[in-house]
């Protein structure tokens, strides 16, 4: 919107907002007034019939109750029509100028009941000041010229109902009219000076509701864009969560399609290695062995990450024996650490209970993992792998809650601390040439992770280049039944 056009807007709208408040007020002043007039109706025979008005005025002769009904019924005339305007047509043009004569009329009949005195004339100061409340200018000139009129007519013909006396001359009526003038020109600067103010205000409420008008049509903008855009989103993620689960649902068919001739042709070739065959013919065979069986290691691995993917890995609690795990797990990978002449190091602590509750799959499959990497990624020295207890505040029913960590160290290449958080991410490896020289899909430390989170653990690494990496598998599992634990060593013994 341009400058022009605002400003436009906001005057048009501030002389309506003048308009309306002006309307207001002279409705109300008009209500005012037709009980004015009633009141005056009723005041005018009374102050005639109290004060004896003929004696003040012309002597001691004359009847009171004249002036009385002359009161009633000309105050009648006065104010018939401009109550039955003020009550059908409040503030209105014609209503305002109507009672605007009609109260000088009234002013100048009370002038004459109460005898032309002096106090009498208050009776126009406070009328102006009354007609004042219309802050309407018109009104005061007209009520002023209806006073001029009165008194000039009856200063001239009839002093003694306008000054109560017989004075000389018949020039007094000017000094009553110039200070009907200075009242008249002051109440003006002041209904002037309070329509200025209205028509300040006015431009203000103008501006704030044009200021409102605009951020709320902004606000409405914005909300449906933001709605938009939130339906744009939903629709995005339903199209992402519905090809998240077409990937993992595919990968985990195609995972189990595959699996089945590949155990066919391990199977065979196993069979074949079996029966008599040439050295080059058995190094052949061997080749197709570890590469079925790194096909097979990749199949599982793909298969477990959709599992996870997909929400449909499944956490299973079953009693076993830490060492004997422990060692179980070991001796498949001693003959791997002996090939590169690496020492193999277990260390469980003492403190350990023989017997947990735990996904013991789960837990080997983290495990095997950590220590074949740190063999892969070790060229001399030693792997440790060291288990020991934490302290834990937790209880679940009961049975003690033991808190283990798992920690895997080796005297590989290590790592930088930037590429600690990319080991494990799906399918990233530190550099691209370890896959190469290392193998390895990038998958299994991302299943590790996941799987540890699963049982409410964690999985974590430090490194240092040059010097090794430890990496470490925190858990907590619950402690057997130690009666049962002591009933299997009774009966053993």
């Amino acid at each position: 919107m341009s400058d022009s056009n605002t400003t436009k807007k906001i005057e048009d709208r501030g002389r309506e907002l003048v308009q309306t408040q002006l309307a207001k007020i002279r409705g109300r002043v008009s209500y005012w007034f037709a009980w004015l007039m009633f009141a005056q109706w009723l005041a005018a025979p009374l102050v005639a019939f109290l004060l004896i008005t003929p004696f003040s005025c012309f002597g001691n002769t004359g009847n009171s109750y004249g002036h009385v009904w002359y009161s009633l019924v000309l105050g009648t005339v006065i104010v018939v029509v401009p109550i039955f305007l003020a009550v059908t047509q409040p503030g209105r043009a014609r209503t305002r100028y109507v009672i605007a004569v009609a109260q000088m009329l009234m002013s100048a009949l009370m002038i004459y009941v109460i005898g032309g005195s002096v106090e009498a004339h208050l009776h126009v100061f406070v009328s102006l000041a009354l007609l004042a409340f219309y802050r309407d200018c018109r009104v005061l000139m007209l009520a002023t010229l209806v006073v001029a009129v009165d008194q000039v007519i009856r200063g001239v013909y009839w002093p003694q109902t306008v000054f109560g006396v017989l004075v000389e001359g018949e020039l007094q009526w000017i000094e009553h009219a110039c200070w009907i003038l200075i009242e008249v020109v002051l109440l003006c600067r002041f209904v002037q000076a309070s329509i200025n103010e209205t028509k300040r205000f006015a431009e203000i409420q103008a501006q704030l509701e044009l200021t409102n008008d605009i951020i709320e049509t902004e606000v409405v903008q914005r909300t449906k864009e933001i709605e938009s855009s939130r339906r744009k989103l939903l629709h995005a993620k339903e199209q992402a969560e519905s090809a998240a689960r077409a990937k993992s649902a595919f990968l985990a068919n195609m995972s189990h399609e595959i699996r089945t001739p590949m155990n066919g042709i391990i199977g065979m070739t196993e069979l074949t290695l079996d029966t008599d065959l040439d050295q080059e013919q058995r190094d052949y065979l061997s080749t197709v062995q570890l590469a079925g069986d790194q096909m097979m290691t990749l199949i599982d691995d793909i298969l477990d990450f959709s599992k996870v993917e997909a929400g449909k890995m499944n956490i299973v609690e079953t009693e076993f024996s830490l060492l004997e795990s422990v060692a179980q797990w070991m001796s498949t990978l001693a003959l791997k650490a002996d090939s590169k002449n690496l020492e193999l190091k277990v260390q469980v602590g003492s403190d350990i209970p023989n017997l947990l509750i735990g996904d013991i799959q789960r837990i080997r499959q983290i495990v095997l993992n950590l220590v074949d990497n740190a063999i892969k990624f070790t060229a001399n020295g030693e792997v440790k792998v060291q288990i020991e207890r934490l302290p834990s505040s937790l209880a679940q029913g009961d049975r003690k809650r033991v808190n283990l960590r798992c920690s895997v160290i080796d005297t590989g290449i290590g790592m930088t601390e930037d590429k600690l958080e990319l080991v494990f991410l799906p399918f990233e490896q530190v550099d691209s040439s370890m896959t190469r020289n290392y193998g390895g899909t990038g998958l299994g430390l991302a299943i590790s992770k996941q799987l540890a989170e699963l049982m409410a653990g964690k999985l974590w690494a430090e490194s240092t280049v040059g010097q090794g990496s430890t990496f470490f598998f925190q858990v907590e599992l619950a402690e057997a039944d130690h009666r049962r634990d002591d009933a299997a060593n009774q009966g053993g013994t």
